[in-house]
């Protein structure tokens, strides 16, 4: 790998690590539909007004950011309509770009990553090392280690399947020192050190052997999953038909790759969410969903109204996200621009998009269709509704 290619990658994985730390703090981050002078948007509803301000990342590994950046930034507010420009950095800023900063009354906000990393709250910190360890960025750096070193078990420790490597660096490297390594305050081989002293060669072994087995569990934990979801769907008691219904669809999303369940039932005294998603999948229509998605779950004998969909959308304007999943078993009303259809295009016209999965959907998943590509035909579907009839 040249020079060149080398800081593009690591530029990339800069970004990365820098977007998962705001949706870590608890902002919506978008990436601009076409190329702009800065990287991305974070929005954020701070009661009663939305913060919303524009992200530049600049990855300089032995120079600090100049005031010329600064000056730039400084212009592109009263042209995006935003509150604030925050420019990230690795090593720091130029004294004249402080300065101006400092002047900016606010405006113009300079971090380093450190700096970044210590505002997420020591609540969600486990949500940033999470996404970090799976970014690629950690395994890849031990990886090259081990191909540098060639210890004794590298052919071994190259055949763990990526989520338990993951697991195993989790573990094994203490948060303080991952925080430090991502600032770059700490060599990798520190990190790769830790691990190698914890995991024995037996250990690698042992997950080896039992690795067939894992592979298993999707297909198996399905079954367990339709039956949980026919006894949510037989059961003559409401609230028990509910608690069972939210099981199934927590089961189901947590078969999906690096989409993980942070709560169910949230209930801050002024709405109710029934389960959370934290999203770190990069990849197929995840991709283009947003960190964090709200899932509401009626396990209704009638199909759900235009009320709830204003509910729903409701929910998420409030807490600054523009997708959701509804799952309603037995559809939505209307059709075209009528009924709880007709809610969902008019959202749709302004930004907000409702993925709905109903019963026929759920019954395809349990007969092995892949869930991402049914969440995928669902939000092609979702652009469809003004010229179809949905039961």
């Amino acid at each position: 790998m040249d020079k060149e290619t080398s800081m593009q990658n690591s530029a990339r994985a800069f970004e990365y690590r820098i977007i998962d730390a705001f949706n870590a703090i608890g902002y919506a981050v978008d990436k601009p539909s076409k190329p702009s002078e800065f990287d991305f948007f974070i929005r954020r509803y701070e009661f009663p007004f939305e913060i919303k301000a524009i992200v530049e990342v600049k990855y300089f590994e032995r120079s600090f950011v100049p005031a010329s950046v600064v000056y730039r930034h400084l212009d592109m507010l009263q042209r995006y309509s935003v509150d604030k420009a925050i420019i990230v950095t690795t090593l720091g800023f130029s004294r004249e770009g402080k300065s101006l900063a400092e002047r900016s009354e606010g405006k113009i906000v300079l971090l380093t990553e450190a700096e970044l990393i210590e505002k997420i709250p020591g609540r969600r910190m486990h949500e940033y090392y999470d996404s970090f360890l799976n970014s690629n960025y950690v395994l890849s750096s031990v990886r090259e280690y081990f191909e540098t070193t060639k210890p004794s078990y590298e052919d071994m420790i190259s055949r763990i399947p990526r989520n338990r490597l993951c697991e195993f660096l989790s573990e094994f490297a203490p948060p303080k020192d991952l925080a430090d390594f991502i600032a770059e305050k700490v060599p990798r081989e520190r990190i790769v050190e830790q691990f190698e002293k914890s995991l024995e060669p037996s250990e690698v072994k042992e997950i080896l052997v039992s690795r067939p087995k894992k592979i298993e569990i999707p297909i198996s934990r399905k079954k367990e999953i339709e039956q949980t979801y026919e006894q949510a769907r037989s059961s003559n008691d409401s609230n028990q038909k509910g608690k069972l219904f939210e099981k199934v669809m927590k089961g189901i999303f947590e078969l999906v790759p690096d989409l993980k369940v942070v709560g169910s039932n949230v209930d801050d005294g002024i709405e109710e969410i029934d389960i959370q998603l934290r999203n770190y999948n990069h990849e197929h229509i995840w991709a283009e969903l947003e960190g964090m998605i709200f899932v509401e779950c009626k396990n209704w004998s009638k199909p759900v109204t235009s009320k709830e969909i204003d509910n729903f959308k409701a929910k998420l304007e409030r807490n600054g996200l523009h997708t959701g999943i509804l799952v309603a078993v037995m559809g939505v009303t209307g059709s075209g621009l009528s009924g709880g259809w007709g809610a969902i295009k008019m959202y749709l016209q302004n930004g907000w998009k409702i993925i709905v999965l109903d019963g026929k959907d759920l019954e395809d998943i349990f007969k092995c269709t892949d869930i991402s590509e049914k969440i995928d035909d669902k939000y092609v579907h979702l652009y469809k509704i003004g010229n179809q009839k949905h039961q």
